[in-house]
């Protein structure tokens, strides 16, 4: 019976204590985020199997994350590089108002002297046309 018993502890230690390291490894790895952390592996039953898995999947996750903070990297530079091009196209926009209300005051101004000219003229012929008469 005591051989029993012991025999029990010692295939019981032998389950239990890679779970239990497996066990530890997995929670190191979720609380710290490292996922560089490896599964020992030992045996080639199916706790070995479970390790390999582990670490396989640990493996993708890190993959996963490195994937992830490329992509954000791009994302920044991506958005840096919009809020530029939108900077230089507010002030391009800004520059052609500016342009388009010289252009209208230009405007107003050609059509204000070519009035004055045709009142000047206007003015000018009944003017000239008494002065003759009385010269």
């Amino acid at each position: 019976m005591l051989s029993a018993i012991l025999l029990a502890s010692v295939i019981s230690q032998a389950i239990a204590k890679p779970i239990e390291a497996l066990t530890r490894v997995a929670q190191q790895s979720t609380e710290e985020s490292n996922f560089d952390l490896k599964a020992t592996i030992e045996q080639n039953d199916e706790i070995g199997q479970l390790a390999r898995a582990f670490n396989t999947l640990t493996d993708s996750v890190r993959q996963l994350l490195q994937s992830q903070q490329l992509a954000n990297q791009q994302l920044a530079s991506y958005s840096q590089s919009l809020e530029t091009e939108v900077e230089e196209r507010n002030q391009l926009l800004q520059e052609l108002r500016r342009t388009q209300f010289q252009m209208v005051q230009s405007e107003k101004m050609s059509a204000l002297g070519q009035m004055v000219a045709g009142v000047a003229h206007e003015i000018n012929n009944p003017v000239g046309f008494i002065h003759s008469n009385l010269v």
